[in-house]
């Protein structure tokens, strides 16, 4: 019996050094960047410094699910934290990957910030 390969569900884009840009597994190029406008606030909002994953915006409107995504397959999402503000967050508020805000790791088990 031999053993099949099956894609990960996870694990979308995966790089090391604090990647900005990515292929998502449909060809779609995705790209990270420092800010993003956040409508609730009315300001761009910093996104937090992960060293192997980045932050981006999903702007293909066919593309179902979250706007905002991590590259490692998490949603992503603003959290307000006063300690995000030695993170450069002047008004406490910083992007993040969602998994890694909740349970303290990245899809696929990377633990690095």
């Amino acid at each position: 019996m031999t053993a099949t390969k099956h894609d990960a569900p996870y694990q979308i884009i995966r790089h090391r050094g604090h990647p900005t840009e990515g292929v998502l597994p449909d060809g779609t190029k995705v790209y990270g960047r420092d800010k993003f406008f956040f409508i609730e606030v009315s300001r761009e909002v910093p996104v937090a410094p992960y060293s192997d994953h980045f932050i981006y915006e999903v702007t293909d409107v066919r593309n179902k699910g979250a706007r905002w995504r991590c590259s490692c397959g998490s949603p992503a999402g603003v959290a307000g934290y006063s300690g995000y503000k030695d993170s450069g967050s002047q008004q406490g508020l910083l992007w993040v990957c969602l998994e890694h805000a909740n349970t303290g790791l990245h899809f696929g088990g990377s633990k690095w910030l």
